[in-house]
């Protein structure tokens, strides 16, 4: 599993898994670790 990634939101290369979600402490933004954002990933996606 990849515990870091970089914010589909914002883009920032801060974004963690605390194991449940993703976490954005840049922007506020959480989404599930079980998906890896591409690059058509928005933020109203059905996970």
């Amino acid at each position: 599993m990849i515990l870091n990634t970089d914010c589909p939101f914002c883009g920032s290369e801060n974004a963690y898994c605390n194991g449940v979600e993703y976490e954005c402490p840049d922007c506020g933004k959480t989404w599930p670790c079980s998906v890896i954002p591409d690059d058509d990933f928005e933020e109203d996606d059905e996970f």
